[in-house]
């Protein structure tokens, strides 16, 4: 594979980068990416992330507290254009950069939230180029004949947790409507130490509880698309959400 090679600013020799890639919509890879963006409103903590790049795209994780891990993947075919130039038999570079501010690039010609306009005007086209290890991430956008340029500090990447989750038989797997799980969430009592989460082939099939010493909340999920077990697969299409307070 021949090495990716560019003009970053338009003149000049043209220099060697590992990564280079193109979309004609930068929004696509806003959405992605929000997925695993957090926002923490009561800090002014910036989220980080590692950003692996191979054959096959970029892959974003970010991780919170030994004890979270979310992966959101920019696969080749998104791209109009993706060059990458192996590093080694693996054929992998990994950097940490922080999603915060590539998020704020992403949206520097509007919206930075999916209610909002991004780019009402026309569509935002995106370069990214990657030169090699210590090196800035530089992202090109141009919308309506306006282009602005951003270089983003990359950092060495550290290990990633791994949950090894393959190793262990999956007895059971839910497949539900993220909001409904959201809105079970924000009804439980955070004054509990602990939730209890029961998962079933069976009626209830999704119930969530929380217990304090002053109250109790167990809430019972159905807004399921299907539930999977070792022995059989359960199909459930129904909207509801029942909450049982305990007192």
């Amino acid at each position: 594979m021949s090495t990716p090679r560019t003009q970053p600013s338009g003149e000049g020799p043209e220099v060697n980068v590992v990564l280079l890639c193109k979309v004609d919509n930068a929004r696509n890879i806003f959405n992605i990416l929000s997925a695993i963006h957090i926002h923490h409103s009561t800090s002014k903590k910036d989220q980080m992330a590692t950003c692996t790049a191979s054959r096959n795209g970029l892959k974003f994780t970010i991780e919170e507290s030994k004890s979270f891990q979310g992966n959101a993947f920019l696969q080749e075919e998104i791209f109009n254009e993706y060059r990458w130039d192996p590093k080694d038999e693996q054929g992998q570079y990994k950097f940490k950069i922080n999603l915060s501010i590539l998020m704020d690039c992403l949206g520097i010609f509007g919206g930075t939230s999916a209610s909002s306009s991004f780019g009402s005007m026309g569509y935002t086209a995106l370069q990214m180029i990657y030169p090699g290890y210590g090196e800035s991430l530089i992202m090109m956008l141009e919308e309506s004949g306006v282009v602005t340029d951003c270089a983003i500090k990359t950092m060495e990447a550290g290990e990633l947790l791994d949950f090894n989750f393959r190793s262990f038989p999956i007895t059971n797997k839910v497949i539900m409507i993220a909001e409904s799980l959201l809105d079970a969430f924000h009804e439980l009592d955070w004054s509990a130490g602990s939730v209890l989460i029961l998962l079933s082939p069976d009626p209830p099939y999704f119930r969530l509880t929380s217990t304090s010493s002053s109250s109790g909340t167990s809430l019972q999920v159905t807004t399921i698309f299907s539930i999977h077990s070792q022995k059989k697969v359960k199909k459930i299409h129904s909207n509801s959400l029942t909450y049982h307070w305990v007192h």
